[in-house]
This record gives C-alpha cells, sequence and structure tokens, in this order.
C-alpha cells in the first residue's frame, strides 16, 4: 500500500495542477464577455474556473475524440458545450472577447491551423491563452513520450507560431512545485525568498536554482496585453484537491483491497471444497475399478472353465463320431442291415393299423 498510491498521486498531481493552475492563470485574463474553451480531453469541471470570471463561457471538444465529452454535474448556468472536428472552429454567433486553450495544439496534426482559427473567431482586442509542453523539459529531458502528442514543440517554435499571427504576445513557463511555506505574523502571502533543495542529497545546502518546469504557457493578442507585470506568480491550491483526493483514494483503495481479499476466500473456500468433492468422486471412482477388476477376473476364469469343457466335449463328440463310423463300417453291422430294415418297416406297419 506503500508504493501505489505515491505513482498513482504524482501522475494525477501534475496533470490535474497544470490544468487547475492554467485556467486560474487564464482567468487572470477575463473580465466578463464570452470566452471560447477549446479543449481535446473530456468535460473536467476546471471549466468553473473561467465562467466565475466570464458573463458566458462555451466548452468545445474535439468531436473526433474517443474520451469521455459528456458534460460535468452541477455545472454553472453560463456554460454551453458544443462539438466541432478540430482544428476547425465552429462560426460564432460574434466574436470571442477571449479563447483559451490549454494543453490542446501538441494533439493536433497541424496546430498552426488551429492558431489561425482563433484569430479569425476572436475579437479585436480580445486575448488568446494558450499552453502546450515544451519538448525539451517535458520530453526529452525525462525521456519520455506521450502517444497523444503528434506536434510538441521547442519553447522557440512555440513563439514563432504565435508571433506570426498575433502583434503582441507574453509567454512564461508553467511548472509544479513541491514543498513547505513558512509565514509570519499577519499570515499573508505576498513577496517571499524561494529556496530550493534535494530530499535526495540532505547534506546539500539549500539555495536558489532553477525551477524545473515542463509546459510554456502564452497571452496573445493583436492590442495591447493586460498589464499583469513580468514577475513569476505562485498559485497555491487553498482547497488541498490532491491531499484530500488522496485520502479518497486510500480508502478507496482498502475497500477494493478488503472486497479482493474476500473474493480470494470465497474462491480458495471454493476451491477446496472442489477439490474435496474431486478427491471423493476418485475415490469411488478407484473403489468402483477395484470391484470391475475383480469381476474381469471372475468372468475370465468362467470363460476358461467353459472353453475347457467346451474342448472335451469336442473331445468326446469326436470320439463317438469315430465309433459310430467304425460301426457302421463293421461286417455285423452290415449282416444285421436287412434285419434291421425289416423291423422298422414292421414299426411302421404296426403304426398304421
Amino acid at each position: 500500500m506503500s508504493s501505489n498510491p505515491v505513482s498513482y498521486n504524482k501522475e494525477r498531481a501534475e496533470k490535474l495542477y497544470n490544468r487547475l493552475t492554467g485556467y486560474r492563470f487564464a482567468q487572470r485574463y477575463i473580465q466578463g464577455g464570452t470566452v471560447l474553451d477549446i479543449r481535446c480531453a473530456r468535460l473536467d469541471p476546471d471549466v468553473s474556473i473561467l465562467a466565475a470570471a466570464a458573463e458566458r463561457v462555451v466548452c468545445l471538444t474535439d468531436a473526433g475524440s474517443t474520451r469521455d465529452c459528456s458534460p460535468p454535474r452541477n455545472q454553472a448556468e453560463n456554460i454551453s458545450y458544443q462539438h466541432s472536428a478540430l482544428p476547425r472552429l465552429p462560426d460564432p454567433d460574434e466574436p470571442f472577447d477571449a479563447v483559451v486553450a490549454l494543453e490542446v495544439i501538441e494533439k493536433l496534426d497541424q496546430p498552426e491551423r488551429l492558431v489561425t482559427e482563433v484569430k479569425r473567431v476572436l475579437k479585436r482586442g480580445g486575448i488568446f491563452v494558450v499552453s502546450t509542453p515544451d519538448k525539451q523539459t517535458h520530453t526529452n529531458d525525462r525521456n519520455y513520450k506521450d502517444p497523444a502528442h503528434t506536434s510538441e514543440m521547442h519553447t522557440l517554435q512555440f513563439r514563432e507560431l504565435l508571433e506570426a499571427n498575433f502583434e503582441h504576445m507574453r509567454i512564461y513557463r508553467q511548472g509544479i512545485v513541491c514543498g513547505g511555506i513558512f509565514l509570519g505574523s499577519d499570515n499573508l502571502v505576498s513577496s517571499m525568498p524561494t529556496e530550493t533543495f534535494k530530499i535526495s542529497e540532505p547534506e546539500n545546502r539549500s539555495g536558489s536554482y532553477p525551477l524545473t518546469t515542463h509546459f510554456n504557457i502564452a497571452v496573445c493578442g493583436d492590442s495591447e496585453l493586460p498589464d499583469m507585470g513580468d514577475e513569476s506568480l505562485l498559485l497555491l491550491d487553498d482547497e488541498r484537491t490532491i491531499f484530500e483526493e488522496c485520502e479518497e483514494y486510500l480508502v478507496s483503495l482498502d475497500l477494493l483491497r478488503e472486497e479482493i481479499k474476500r473474493i480470494e476466500n470465497t474462491e480458495v473456500q471454493a476451491f477446496r471444497e472442489r477439490v474435496q468433492s474431486m478427491h471423493r468422486q476418485n475415490t469411488y471412482l478407484k473403489s468402483t475399478n477395484e470391484d470391475l477388476g475383480k469381476e474381469k477376473e471372475a468372468l475370465l476364469s468362467e470363460k476358461k472353465a467353459l472353453l475347457s469343457e467346451k474342448k472335451t466335449l469336442l473331445s468326446k463328440n469326436e470320439w463317438l463320431t469315430d465309433r459310430l463310423d467304425a460301426m457302421e463300417n463293421a461286417l455285423t453291422w452290415r449282416i444285421f442291415g436287412p434285419l434291421r430294415r425289416l423291423r422298422a418297416n414292421r414299426g411302421s406297419s404296426e403304426k398304421t393299423d
């Protein structure tokens, strides 16, 4: 129970927090209006983050995706859902104030077509927030390949793609951080020094090192971008989503293990009963086989006796035949032949009278 939850939560944490913090980052650039949220994955509740700052959100999923695209339950009323064969985007009733596409373009064969489509449906002065894995840190450095990613890009390629379509652009690095936080008496987070350390090398002194980030996220537009500052941004999950999910997962895991154990015990008991039944059946068959063997021996003995008796009878029959032939060929038998015929005829006459 020690290894599986760690592996599970590490993978889940990175995927979940990449999306949650990505949408929270995009929310900073939404000031009402209509927002288009483009995604390839299933419809997670994270779209509610955009809905909290927008008048209306159109959530668009890839019609060719094999993943679950059913709307989540209990969603905000200002969210609607559509499907489209990406990279093609449907014609809107009116241009969108903002378009968000997090972790989408790397899954398309022609990501540049989606960027062109976004510009077509985006209002003049609108904002486009887009993120994608950095091919170097996300894939090459980790020797990792996501089979769903067909068009991963290096940072320079990502920049060139956006600069070819938008006049203004700002790129940030996006990543996941783990550690602890120490607050002063005011219990507020503002600016603070940051240190990094390696648990695997406790003898090393902590210090300031470049943080590892696996994604690029960009804010684009044809007008001046809102002044959010170029400083780094730390987004904290105040609801401790991963910890809560971990506890739920561990409870589910314990229940699953208990169910597996119960099933195993039931199967073991059924197997033992089956073995006992087969043992009894085997004993019965063995006893029956012994009885049949004895009966076979008795029949073979009786057959042998009958064959011996048959042989004796055949021998006697042969002897009598020889005696009869000898009598018929004897002189006395031939002399008394007429007398025997006379007596036979006389007997026939008496029966007639």
